[in-house]
């Protein structure tokens, strides 16, 4: 059966009603563990891209601008407030002077990995008994492709 044959056998407000409902759980769970960490949902996936730019020197603003589909200074504002936490540092770019670098502090390479494990933690508490486990990791390979794709 097509995609288009599916979608023409649901509707597609209900489908937009179970999307947003299922993402407004995910987002008050992430609310939740972030909150005591005093992270903003924004925040902890910017940290998380830092995170993961770490070992190859770290990552311009623009990229991470570029990476959200985003502006700039938005994540200049958001990557200041994870400075002010000592999460993450800003530096001159050594190859262009005009860009900034940002890197993950002592702090925040010991805290990203515990955050997220309660995070995954706490979803998988959400989703127990709720989802085949088959039905989830295809789930997740679906939305990763999405969101790569153009």
């Amino acid at each position: 059966m097509s995609i288009r044959q599916i979608l023409h056998q649901s509707k597609s407000y209900e489908i937009g009603m179970a999307d947003m409902l299922f993402s407004r759980k995910l987002g008050l769970l992430r609310q939740r563990v972030l909150v005591v960490h005093d992270l903003t949902a924004m925040g902890w996936l910017v940290l998380g891209v830092i995170f993961d730019a770490h070992q190859a020197g770290g990552i311009r603003i623009t990229e991470l601008a570029a990476r959200f589909g985003v502006k700039s200074t938005y994540i200049t504002a958001i990557v200041n407030e994870l400075k002010a936490k000592n999460l993450v540092n800003a530096y001159v770019d050594k190859e262009d002077a005009r860009a900034r670098l940002v890197v993950v502090t002592k702090k925040g390479i010991d805290q990203v990995p515990a955050i997220d494990r309660q995070l995954q933690d706490a979803t998988a508490d959400l989703l127990a008994g709720k989802v085949d486990e088959k039905d989830f990791a295809a789930y997740l390979q679906v939305i990763r492709g999405l969101a790569e794709s153009s």
